[in-house]
């Protein structure tokens, strides 16, 4: 086989979808000629698709090891790495990308994506902005890259993009969402009557009526409709229930096994002095919509602190030390089999972190990594990391089960399977308010606990509060840290762009009896603390 009939034939099933085939074809030619790189990458492509990550690093080495600085092999080891959370392989490789040149539009939009999963947003915006002046017409790219405006802070300019997505594609959920999501945009106005008749589309997919349920739901609870509103979401979330293999109990077993593994905490005898940092990390942790993009905004505003973002890399460090090979980055099982054992943890964190430390301003004293699932490492950290400081954000459980509710998680992290079932999510709040009075009589003084209300009640004080347990002289612009310009990559981010404001204190009560499940389901699991 020649390799003009080669690339005809993988082009052909590659369009057609028909991986079992294709990976024949590549083997019949490798054993024609095993020096014939695409073979080895095309099939990388195919075990990637299958699911093994595994296989498609390994196969995708193969090529590389052939041709050495293709960008678009480097592209995909890029996005390969970052599916399997080992970011500082897949900054490594996508820096690697860009270096030799990468000249296709859908290239620069995979590595667009990997960069804002790596919390690099200017990179981002510069690869997607170069992929949409090649394919302005293309709606995948125009929302990432509307996207990764949002994500710096240019709203009016994400906005225009979103828009440009719904033009571009009308039938698009997606992109009607993400415009409800931004601060000061009625989508009501342009779009309502397009959602509406989107909505009652035959085949809707179960992702897409979510999308739109969230966005029509915005638009119902500004004209004060709210128990309309998450009717809507209930009928939406309910069919994404059904579609998934979740019960609670999977949710309580990791809860219970944090708590049983970590009754008692002393610092390991074996800390790996030279994997310190020169930076003392700092996690701000706590359940989603709780305030932790806020405190993280607040301690950014210092001059001795910075950023990483949400990141993989404390888990996934761990489950990689496990030896464990489940879907999940964390587990019982993972907990169970390191919780007591001694693991170079601080070693392995650090090493994974490194691209991103690198980019932080000299003279930072602190490196925040604020990621929910940190909640559940708490043991590991003051074990493993002595020096490390936390901040653990909690809020009324009942506020905190509506503002779960109401958030759109990522449909593809499993994590977040709880919120979409109003009771589910009353049950996972309750499991957080437990496992934090666990923390809180474990580790005691070494974490600092804020109450979300208490924070936007008296902002000054508490965010003193803070910068006296980090040991950081206090600065006025810490006040003003709406004035930040970082780019914020959570739910949060128009928020955390204004000042302090406590009008989503006490929202749940604007609900009705539609919520009263919810608060009833807290009550009979003893959750009876209020603080609006």
């Amino acid at each position: 086989m020649n390799s003009t009939d080669f690339d005809r034939a993988s082009g052909r099933l590659l369009r057609a979808g028909d991986f079992r085939r294709l990976v024949a074809l590549c083997r019949a030619m490798r054993a024609e000629n095993p020096l014939y790189a695409d073979a080895w990458f095309l099939e990388s492509v195919a075990a990637e698709v299958g699911g093994n990550l595994g296989a498609a690093l390994k196969l995708v080495d193969r090529a590389l090891e052939i041709d050495h600085a293709n960008p678009e092999y480097l592209t995909q080891k890029a996005r390969y790495h970052s599916s399997a959370n080992q970011d500082a392989e897949a900054g490594n490789a996508a820096d690697m990308a860009v270096s030799v040149g990468v000249r296709s539009p859908q290239s620069m939009n995979t590595l667009g994506v990997v960069y804002t999963r790596l919390g690099r947003h200017e990179n981002a915006l510069k690869l997607l902005t170069q992929a949409a002046g090649l394919k302005p017409a293309d709606p995948e790219v125009i929302f990432n890259l509307a996207a990764s405006m949002q994500f710096m802070g240019r709203h009016d300019d994400a906005r225009k993009n979103y828009e440009r997505v719904t033009q571009l594609q009308p039938d698009n959920a997606r992109s009607y969402w993400a415009l409800s999501e931004l601060e000061k945009v009625d989508v009501s106005d342009r779009y309502e009557s397009a959602m509406r008749t989107l909505a009652q589309r035959p085949g809707l997919s179960d992702r897409d009526e979510l999308y739109l349920a969230h966005a029509l739901s915005r638009i119902e609870e500004s004209r004060g409709e709210y128990s309309s509103a998450l009717r809507r979401l209930r009928a939406a979330k309910t069919r994404r229930r059904e579609s998934l293999e979740y019960e609670f109990d999977q949710d309580a077993a990791l809860f219970n096994a944090v708590i049983e593994s970590f009754t008692t905490l002393q610092p390991t005898k074996n800390a790996d002095a030279s994997s310190v940092p020169l930076q003392t990390p700092l996690f701000v942790v706590g359940l989603p919509r709780t305030g932790t993009t806020l405190v993280e905004q607040i301690l950014t505003a210092h001059s001795k602190v910075a950023s990483l973002g949400e990141l993989q890399d404390l888990p996934s460090a761990v489950k990689r030390l496990s030896g464990d090979t489940g879907s999940k980055i964390i587990s019982p099982e993972v907990i169970e089999s390191t919780a007591r054992g001694e693991i170079p943890l601080e070693r392995a964190y650090i090493h994974s972190i490194a691209p991103r430390l690198k980019n932080i301003p000299a003279g930072t004293s602190y490196f925040i990594d604020k990621t929910p699932l940190n909640v559940f490492m708490l043991g590991y950290v003051m074990r493993f990391m002595p020096r490390a400081k936390v901040i653990l954000l909690r809020r009324d459980p009942m506020d905190t089960v509506l503002s779960n509710y109401r958030q759109l998680f990522s449909t593809d992290y499993s994590y977040y399977n709880y919120s979409y079932d109003l009771e589910d999510t009353a049950c996972y709040v309750a499991a957080f308010e437990a496992l934090v009075d666990h923390w809180k009589t474990v580790l005691g003084k070494r974490m600092l606990v804020i109450d979300y209300e208490l924070l936007v009640g008296d902002s000054e004080s508490y965010s003193r509060a803070m910068f006296d347990y980090l040991d950081l002289d206090w600065e006025p612009s810490c006040l003003r840290f709406f004035e930040n310009k970082r780019a914020v990559a959570t739910p949060s981010a128009p928020q955390v762009r204004t000042p302090v404001y406590s009008s989503a204190v006490g929202r749940w009560r604007k609900y009705g009896s539609i919520i009263e499940p919810a608060k009833n389901k807290l009550a009979e699991l003893g959750i009876t603390r209020t603080a609006s």
